[in-house]
């Protein structure tokens, strides 16, 4: 027939270990440590050691802060993108002329007579959309390193003198070690 009470008994084992978990983050946050918190909460009840402990204490504090962390990632990744909306609105300003002489005379290419402008604001906002995309990916995770299949592989087709003097050292060291360790194990 039915399952006789088994899911209140699972529903009553949920409840109390999310009490015990709660417990364990509470008294770690009164400043107990790990061992502290094992022994008032098997003096309180059944035994728990200091590992259990600690994992109680590490889920709790995801399930209080994994929300509040996206939200504020969320948050963060809105700003950034509007930032960078903002920034690059400034793409699209026409470069100012590039003035010289004390009266702020506009300076013309001599071959050309056309203005000479200056277009370091369309470089810095290209170098600061580069920075908000690093950001970006930072929080949504774009930039989380790969897995590599395979071997890696790489040809070297030229060795600076130094480094390869170097390398023909240490070669003439290890062949003498081995000759050394071998003539000692005869």
């Amino acid at each position: 027939m039915g399952n006789g009470g088994t899911n209140h008994q699972t529903s009553g084992a949920v409840a109390a270990k999310a009490e015990r978990q709660v417990r364990a983050f509470e008294l770690s946050l009164e400043g107990h440590s790990l061992r502290a918190v094992a022994a008032l909460m098997t003096a309180q009840g059944e035994p728990i050691s200091h590992e259990t402990v600690r994992k109680l204490i590490e889920l709790e504090a995801a399930e209080r802060v994994g929300p509040v962390a996206e939200h504020y990632r969320t948050v963060l990744i809105e700003r950034t993108n509007a930032l960078r909306l903002k920034v690059g609105e400034l793409l699209d300003v026409d470069p100012a002329p590039v003035t010289a002489g004390k009266d702020g005379d506009v300076v013309r290419d001599p071959e050309t007579e056309e203005i000479v402008r200056d277009y370091g604001l369309r470089l810095s906002t290209v170098d600061r959309l580069i920075k908000l995309d690093e950001r970006l990916a930072k929080l949504t995770g774009a930039d989380a390193p790969q897995k590599v299949e395979g071997s890696l592989t790489a040809t070297v087709t030229e060795v600076p003198a130094d480094v390869a003097e170097l390398l023909r050292q240490a070669r003439e060291r290890n062949a003498a070690k081995r000759a050394e360790l071998s003539g000692r194990r005869v």
